[in-house]
């Protein structure tokens, strides 16, 4: 635990987690998975992309994607189509300059899915499964509030902690999405306790923190896997260095 931030979380009831990032290492983030299917389709290694370039080259497909939702003004849990996810890419390929094939791409990401979440490494952040058993043997609600496509239950089972948590809540639609308070209400009302009893833990200061503050929950903040020390942390932000830090917390 960071020093000058240790607290006192009596009468809180509830704990709810971010996902990549927090609760998974490294963050599940687009830039990654783009260069990894990158060289699945035959385009080159992922180092042959830097990542200001496929930063660079998402600019546009994420603003056709906003566009999108804002037009469609869908429900929380819904999705791009595989058509809708071909376009995203076809723009995405253009921005890099190679050839205009999003069919490959495509094809890759929805068959190689379980191989490129194990060339990124994604897993459980060390001791992470044994903290959420004890928090949840020490009588805290647990849940999940995560921006996402996709439903991450089947993650979490096989990462064996689906179990522990009685609310997931996951979006990635504009206005649902943090750090709009939408998924850490609904998580709260789902465990039956009010918002102002319950901690929301992630790693990023606009969309984690943002939401526990619009939701008027207590932000923790656990700069774990994507933290750049040149952000400003906000006055009094409480934060963690590790999950196990949280046992210290919550007695």
């Amino acid at each position: 635990m960071h020093g000058g931030n240790r607290i006192s979380l009596k009468g809180f009831k509830a704990i709810i987690f971010d996902l990549g990032g927090t609760l998974y290492c490294p963050n599940l983030r687009l830039l990654e998975f783009k260069r990894y299917f990158l060289s699945a389709c035959g385009y080159g290694e992922p180092s042959d992309f830097s990542e200001e370039r496929v930063r660079e080259a998402l600019v546009e497909p994420r603003r056709w994607l906003g566009n999108l939702m804002k037009e469609k003004m869908p429900s929380p849990y819904w999705e791009p189509s595989v058509d809708e996810w071909k376009e995203f890419d076809r723009l995405f390929l253009q921005g890099l300059g190679l050839d205009d094939n999003p069919d490959k791409m495509s094809e890759a990401q929805l068959n190689d899915w379980e191989k490129a979440l194990d060339a990124l490494g994604v897993h459980l952040i060390g001791n992470c499964k044994e903290v959420l058993e004890e928090l949840s043997a020490r009588g805290y609600g647990l849940g999940v509030a995560s921006n996402r496509f996709g439903d991450p239950r089947p993650e979490l089972k096989k990462s064996s902690i689906l179990n522990l948590f009685g609310a997931i809540e996951w979006t990635h639609v504009l206005g649902y999405r943090k750090p709009s308070p939408y998924m850490l209400l609904k998580v709260a009302d789902k465990l039956g306790v009010n918002p102002l009893k319950c901690v929301y833990v992630g790693n990023s200061i606009r969309a984690d923190v943002g939401a526990a503050q619009r939701a008027g929950m207590k932000p923790i903040f656990i700069p774990i896997c994507n933290f750049k020390p040149s952000q400003n942390l906000p006055e009094g932000l409480s934060v963690i260095s590790e999950m196990k830090d949280l046992l210290e917390l919550f007695h």
